[in-house]
């Protein structure tokens, strides 16, 4: 029998490693999440590694895909302005996107800070539109910026600090972040409790006893519309009756807003 060459050997040699290196590996885990209003909430935080082109020349366009569950119509949630008092305005939103188990078949709804209204946009137009300011679904808000849309809007918590108080000298000098929700590797980033991590991310106080949401931190957000027009934005209520005397419920929100 005559032996192989070494020229051919190597090439047979290298085929196990090439085929083993060529796949690329994923992590299709969901990661627990925070309980809200006492069950596991569930926004598929699981992201691929390879689902993108991020190291930084791309958007994660599969991950991001895989993360935010994007819904092609538009949402049934409510939007309206409720009584308020002097230059503020305090919107009704209802974001609880069908409840915690229907909420992965519900899209986002989007509110125009100027107008005070909901934008008729779906999960998929609002990719490319620039006629909204905040995404909201359940507890996640984000603005139109970055990894949340096409436009130049931001948010800055401002802790502790009176609606009143906050004016538009407080926008000097600081840094409005924009949103990024995937690393350098389209992994993902997560708050403390696992879920998607936004400029909005901690905005509540949640209870680790109950696993739930007891009400929103004091403070106010600076926000940036889509056209980069300056609002303090201050969520009083997560757990808000509806306007036409309906039952509260979770995810329905009482926003109190201005321009400054």
């Amino acid at each position: 029998m005559k032996k192989l060459g070494l020229s051919i050997l190597l090439p047979l040699l290298a085929l196990p490693f090439a085929a083993s290196a060529g796949g690329c590996s994923s992590d299709d885990s969901s990661v627990p999440l925070p309980q809200d209003g006492g069950n596991v909430r569930d926004t598929g935080t699981g992201t691929p590694q390879d689902s993108g082109t991020k190291l930084d020349g791309g958007s994660c366009t599969a991950a991001k895909e895989t993360l935010l569950k994007p819904i092609d119509s538009v949402s049934e949630g409510e939007v309206a302005v409720l009584p308020s008092v002097g230059l503020s305005k305090t919107i009704y939103v209802d974001a609880s996107a069908g409840g915690i188990a229907n909420a992965a078949k519900n899209p986002r709804v989007y509110v125009n800070l100027e107008t005070a209204a909901k934008v008729s946009v779906t999960d998929r137009s609002a990719e490319t539109s620039s006629a909204w300011d905040l995404a909201l679904k359940r507890d996640i808000l984000f603005v139109n910026n970055g990894d949340g849309g096409p436009a130049n809007g931001s948010a800055l918590f401002l802790e502790g600090k009176g609606f009143d108080d906050v004016t538009a000298a407080d926008a000097q000098g600081k840094d409005f972040p924009k949103e990024s929700f995937f690393d350098l590797e389209c992994k993902a980033k997560l708050d403390e409790r696992q879920a998607l991590k936004t400029t909005f991310s901690g905005w509540y106080v949640y209870d680790e006893a109950t696993h739930q949401i007891t009400g929103p931190k004091p403070g106010v957000f600076l926000v940036k519309t889509a056209g980069a027009k300056l609002f303090k934005v201050q969520i009083l209520s997560y757990k808000t009756q509806k306007p036409d005397a309906g039952a509260a419920a979770s995810a329905q929100y009482s926003l109190k807003v201005q321009a400054l």
